[in-house]
């Protein structure tokens, strides 16, 4: 298996039975696990160390799909918890200040809208993009902006983006070069892109493997978010855990 961050070889590192195997079913009650093996591999390259696992996933996978925070499986517990979305509003509004970024926002991976609701103050234009016709219905509901597709450099967006936004979806990714070559060419000059994704390298030295998913393809270490940002023409500013200790 080559490495989707640099394109190396990669070796198997572990093999994991009987996890759960959707993000979705992780937070509803009982979980239910499937009997699925799941090989978790490393890239060996140096300044690299990630880490993932094949897609086996359907196509339309992400057509219907969903995350239920709450037993109840409803539309109206479709979303961030309210913990996290403070989070995401606190750093975002932190960006604003110490880049001094422009007026318009895309969030890519938007879901049901929570983070347009809630930067929709501080922005003039909020755009969201999303696969998962189930999410777009809400965020539509709620008379937000969203694209209901999937993105890549096929979408005919009208504008470039001060500020792209893109969080809990790089782990989703196959294509990782292709996805981030779009963010970069949505970007406004000077733009800033935020990413928020789980820790890899927390949950791989730690053995947290009730945390690798069959949806989740990969697994960033500081080095390699970093590395992948930096062969697509990103000057990083920071890499810093956050929140429970993601990236």
């Amino acid at each position: 298996m080559k490495c989707r961050v640099c394109g190396k070889e990669m070796k198997v590192y572990d093999t994991i039975s009987d996890n759960v195997t959707e993000v979705t079913s992780f937070f509803l009650k009982p979980c239910y696990k499937k009997n699925i093996v799941l090989k978790l591999y490393k890239c060996i390259e140096e300044g690299c160390g990630h880490f993932q696992i094949s897609n086996d996933l359907d196509e339309d996978y992400y057509d219907d799909y969903d995350i239920v925070y709450n037993p109840e499986q409803d539309l109206e517990n479709l979303g961030y918890p309210k913990t996290l979305l403070l989070f995401y509003q606190s750093l975002l509004k932190d960006v604003i200040s110490r880049y001094k970024i422009g007026d318009s926002l895309l969030d890519v991976g938007c879901g049901s809208g929570e983070i347009l609701e809630i930067m929709s103050p501080y922005f003039k234009n909020c755009v969201g993009i999303e696969p998962s016709k189930k999410c777009c219905k809400l965020a539509k509901r709620k008379g937000l902006n969203v694209i209901n597709d999937t993105f890549n450099n096929t979408v005919d967006f009208s504008d470039k983006y001060d500020c792209i936004t893109c969080f809990m979806v790089l782990e989703h990714i196959e294509d990782l070069k292709g996805f981030i070559d779009s963010i970069y060419m949505n970007l406004a000059d000077n733009g800033v892109a935020v990413i928020n994704v789980p820790n890899g390298k927390k949950i791989i030295e730690n053995a947290m493997y009730s945390d690798v998913f069959q949806e989740h393809l990969n697994y960033f270490t500081a080095e390699s978010i970093t590395k992948l940002f930096e062969n697509n023409r990103f000057n990083i500013v920071s890499v810093e855990t956050c929140y429970t200790d993601d990236l």
